[in-house]
């Protein structure tokens, strides 16, 4: 997993807990809301899948900025805020 670019850090990766999903959570760290794109191994997350922005109960949100473009997750991360998704 590769995260970018230098002002988003990845603060948890897990397994879904209802699932086989995967739990991405991200940092943003400078005060700019940022893009983040997180690109998978083809191992971990099959290109293309499905992806979505969800709670910290894993519930997914009402809005989503979640989307995988081949292999790399793009989400949108608010300055100082954390992102989570899964990508199933």
């Amino acid at each position: 997993i590769s995260v970018g670019p230098s002002n988003v850090f990845l603060s948890g990766l897990k397994k879904a807990e209802d699932d086989d999903g995967l739990v991405v959570r991200l940092y943003e760290a400078e005060g700019r809301t940022t893009e983040a794109e997180v690109r998978f191994d083809p191992s971990l997350v099959r290109p293309n899948s499905p992806a979505v922005e969800i709670d910290l109960l894993e519930r997914p949100l009402a809005t989503s900025t979640a989307r995988m473009e081949g292999e790399v997750l793009k989400v949108r991360v608010p300055a100082f805020g954390i992102t989570t998704v899964k990508v199933e």
